[in-house]
């Protein structure tokens, strides 16, 4: 599978053009391997922003949900470091999810990905989704993987003091697809993507759509801890 895990923490937010060289240094440097570091984190993922409401895009692959809830990453993330105390306060608009991946397709990580979030209307359900709408992203020339994701909200609202004065929104869905090619993801985009197609399915709007590319990935075993 494409994935390391059964859930993720994803994480959109901005980062101002003046303060980019500090946040590359405490990210590239202290925060990913920090992370990477603690008990079931297995891989992390950052991308940069080409079309998209958000700057950076960061992905932590994790064993479950229970790896964001427990007590590692919770004294990890209650005792932030001085750097990460000082980047702290150039991250702003962040939107952040602790979810559970609902369902995964493919085989292999792409370097480009397409980020939907949304909600789902009263009454609906992901199976749709999972049944008619991925199967058609993951046929799209170009397309490597294609993943669902549902939010824990009172996971994701949890303010620990790394968080403190961060306003932060918690998405309900995320659907993530990656690809080789930026043909692929705008192809997702205007074949099957539209608002009215999505609401065919169920979503609720306002849909917030954006495409990256990766920056840096990082693994326990680059850090040897395999």
């Amino acid at each position: 599978m494409a994935l390391y895990g059964k859930a993720m923490l994803i994480n959109w937010s901005n980062v101002a053009d003046e303060h980019r060289s500090q946040y590359y240094q405490w990210h590239d440097r202290e925060h990913m391997e920090g992370r990477l570091r603690l008990p079931g984190f297995k891989r992390g993922r950052r991308f940069w922003a080409e079309e998209a409401d958000r700057d950076v895009l960061n992905i932590y692959e994790v064993d479950d949900l229970d790896i964001l809830t427990g007590p590692d990453y919770s004294k990890k993330a209650s005792s932030p470091s001085p750097a990460y105390k000082s980047a702290g306060k150039i991250i702003t608009d962040a939107i952040r999810a602790l979810a559970n991946v609902h369902f995964t397709s493919g085989s292999a990580s792409g370097a480009r990905i397409l980020t939907v979030r949304f909600e789902l209307g009263e009454g609906s359900h992901a199976q749709a989704l999972v049944d008619s709408l991925i199967p058609r992203l993951g046929d799209v020339e170009g397309v490597v993987s294609v993943h669902l994701c549902v939010a824990d909200h009172d996971a994701s609202s949890v303010l620990t003091a790394d968080r403190v004065g961060r306003p932060t929104d918690v998405p309900a869905w995320s659907l993530l697809v990656e690809a080789t090619i930026p043909e692929a993801l705008a192809r997702c985009r205007a074949q099957y993507l539209s608002k009215e197609q999505l609401e065919s399915y169920g979503c609720v709007g306002p849909f917030a759509f954006g495409t990256y590319l990766l920056q840096m990935s990082m693994t326990k075993q680059d850090l040897g801890l395999a």
